[in-house]
Formats: C-alpha cells, structure tokens, sequence
C-alpha cells in the first residue's frame, strides 16, 4: 500500500469516526499522557512515538483504533491496564485493513499491558532492548493478527518479560 493510499485511508478513517461521535483523533508525532474512555475511541491516524522520559497511559475501558499501517513506538513508557471487566481495545474497528504493531524500544521503565484486546494487526507487540528492561504482559487477549508477540534481545543485559 503506497503512501497516498494510507493516507486517504486514515482521513476516511478519521471522517467515519466523526460522523459515528468518535472524540479523540491522534495524529502524533509524540504522544503522551492518559487516555480515558471518555474520549473513546482514540483513532491513531498516522505513527506516532511515546518519547524517551514520558509515559501514556491507557485507563481501563479505553478503545483505540489505529490507522491502516500505523504504529506506536514506546521509547518512553506504556501503561495499558485494564480491568477484567473493562478491558482495553487496540485495533481497527473492521478486519478490512491493518495496522502495523506497538513497539516498545530500550527503556528501563517497566511497560505493562493487561486486559488489553488487541485485533487486526500486523504485529501486536514488540519488545527490543540492550537495557535492563522489564516488561509485562497479562490476561490479553491477540487476535487476527499476522505475528502476537515478538521480543529482541539485542546483547548486554538481556530484558525481563513476564508472559501470563
């Protein structure tokens, strides 16, 4: 898919979100912050990066769609903890198109996702690191996806997943 092609793709996306009430359009490049279901659904229309020092944080509840292509890129910190009874969304709300994955890249925070639900991807997760890193991933479900979870361990201290 070419450029102009997911670009196009992404404005739909973003003008059929307006038309059913969607709150919150994220365009990036740097993202930040909590997100809560009262902006539901946060649409990602175009990469965005969690900068190194800063943290998102996604409440339980909370839904995002994400562009065809897109990904998020955690140099900073990710917080997705929901509740077994307000999960979290990560996906496009039809299998029509992809979007891309989440990666989360040489932090030393500890990055968690539980209760999340991720669908319609080309990779869900990645975890890269020559840090010390530890990350945690619990009661999620991934599905219609390409690949779930990837982890990279690229030398020195080798990272610290927890898998549940």
């Amino acid at each position: 898919m070419n450029r102009t092609t997911k670009i196009g793709l992404a404005l739909a996306l973003a003008n059929l979100a307006l038309l059913c009430g969607a709150q919150t359009i994220i365009t990036g490049p740097n993202i930040s912050g909590t997100w809560s279901p009262s902006g539901n659904p946060y649409i990602v229309a175009s990469d965005c990066t969690v900068p190194s020092g800063l943290t998102l944080t996604l409440l339980p509840g909370t839904i995002v769609w994400m562009g065809p292509g897109v990904s998020i890129t955690g140099l900073g910190t990710i917080q997705a903890v929901g509740t077994p009874s307000q999960r979290i969304t990560i996906g496009t709300n039809g299998p029509a198109w992809r979007w891309n994955k989440i990666q989360v890249s040489a932090n030393t925070d500890t990055n968690r996702f539980s209760y999340c639900d991720f669908q319609n991807a080309g990779t869900a997760l990645i975890f890269t690191s020559s840090e010390n890193q530890y990350s945690e991933v619990t009661s999620c479900n991934i599905h219609d996806v390409t690949n779930g979870i990837s982890i990279i361990a690229l030398g020195g201290t080798y990272p610290v997943f927890r898998l549940r």
